[in-house]
């Protein structure tokens, strides 16, 4: 799964090959090849999916916390769309972004500079207003630095990145601390 979203951002597969190839590729490793099971496992999967809500520690309050300080919030994700959406909604923090960019609708993902400058574009703002605050050092961190735009890497495990990054925290509360109210 892992090796096939870093095939899927570097545009060497398509949505659709990542989306059932992910488990194919599981059972043929396991000597059972079966395009129809992967088809209904990642069914199932994708069905699945937006019913896991858990939150990284202190989400929510630093999203409320910005929220009330008037940052505007966007989101940029290579996720599927109708997954993302119900994820956010079932988690209890949809509300707290203004849009919700994915590569679907920009028609490209994460690192591509074009799923960044529509996402400014859609927001209105500039890169000087605007920062990128992610964990994927290749998809998010470079795709942000391709653009100009200022980044913060959310490295919960400490692992050191090749990516040059503007900040890097270890807890989302940090973030309270760089926007002021």
């Amino acid at each position: 799964n892992h090796r096939m979203w870093g095939e899927f951002e570097r545009g060497e597969i398509t949505r659709i090959e990542l989306r059932i190839g992910r488990f194919l590729q599981t059972l043929a490793h396991f000597g059972k090849p079966d395009i129809d099971l992967a088809n209904a496992i990642a069914e199932n999967y994708l069905n699945d999916l937006p019913l896991q809500t858990n939150l990284f520690d202190g989400a929510a309050e630093v999203l409320h916390v910005l929220k009330e300080r008037n940052y505007q919030l966007h989101l940029i994700t290579n996720g599927f769309t109708k997954v993302q959406i119900d994820k956010l909604e079932r988690a209890g923090i949809r509300d707290y972004f203004t849009h919700i960019i994915t590569s679907e609708l920009a028609q490209t993902n994460k690192p591509h500079p074009e799923i960044f400058h529509l996402a400014l574009q859609t927001a209105n703002a500039t890169l000087a207003e605007s920062i990128m605050i992610g964990d994927n050092p290749h998809a998010d961190m470079l795709g942000a630095k391709k653009v100009g735009m200022d980044r913060i890497l959310f490295n919960t495990n400490q692992h050191p990145v090749e990516v040059d990054v503007t900040h890097e925290i270890n807890s989302l509360r940090e973030l309270i601390d760089w926007f002021p109210a």
